[in-house]
């Protein structure tokens, strides 16, 4: 009985295999090889056939401008950060030469309108301001608990679309407005209060992106509200 031969496309499957499988193990070949580059083509995606050399001369040259790209955006958002960081020293300087707890409120919202081109803003603190008497910026947390105790017990930025009973506590008429918003717990599991920050567009503030300078902002409004409510008490 006879044995089966391998079929012709087959033995040059291996044979490829074989040629790729050397040329990796020795990257210098052609150096040794020159020769060969001349008598080389490979077929190009028009039609027309280039050698090897020209080949690798533009997939380095694609490799470049994609490594180019790269860097550019890299630098961009470097700058956009050292942008944001500036903005953030100038918020959080603010707030530290406050002297009064009840012109917290005022000032958040102006900076965060100013600096960082906030749409809308609301400020509840979960304190008694000076003057006593409950207020919308200064409130009591059980108000918050039946829409926002999620939020605040995580004491980290959520940011997204809020539901309609968070939106319309936080936002009350202007409710429809807001597309997207940060939530943004004040102390660890927000026992100060929320921030929260508004936009229409409902790009501005979704889940993947990131909330490091948005848990500064928080942090900073924080630490201000108890500084003044430990010097008011």
């Amino acid at each position: 009985m006879s044995k089966n031969k391998p079929a012709a496309s087959d033995q040059a499957g291996c044979d490829e295999k074989g040629v790729a499988a050397y040329l990796r193990a020795h990257p210098d070949f052609f150096t040794y090889h020159s020769d060969l580059l001349a008598e080389i083509n490979v077929p190009h995606v028009t039609g027309s056939a280039v050698s090897l050399v020209e080949r690798q001369v533009t997939i380095l040259r694609d490799q470049n401008r994609q490594l180019r790209r790269r860097i550019m955006e890299m630098v961009e958002a470097a700058r956009e950060n050292d942008r944001l960081l500036e903005r953030l020293q100038r918020f959080t300087l603010g707030l530290m030469e406050l002297e009064r707890l009840e012109d917290l409120p005022a000032r958040v919202l102006r900076d965060l309108r100013e600096e960082f081109d906030a749409d809308r803003a609301v400020l509840r603190l979960f304190l008694e301001p000076d003057a006593g008497g409950e207020s919308p910026e200064f409130t009591r947390r059980e108000t918050a608990e039946p829409s926002l105790g999620n939020v605040l017990r995580a004491g980290k930025p959520v940011c997204g679309r809020p539901k309609p009973s968070q939106l319309l506590y936080l936002f009350g008429e202007q409710a429809d407005l807001i597309c997207s918003a940060a939530l943004i717990p004040l102390g660890e599991h927000g026992e100060t209060g929320i921030l929260a920050v508004g936009s229409y567009d409902e790009q501005r503030f979704h889940p993947e992106m990131g909330k490091l300078f948005l848990g500064h902002i928080g942090a900073a409004v924080a630490a201000a509200a108890e500084r003044l409510a430990e010097r008011s008490g």
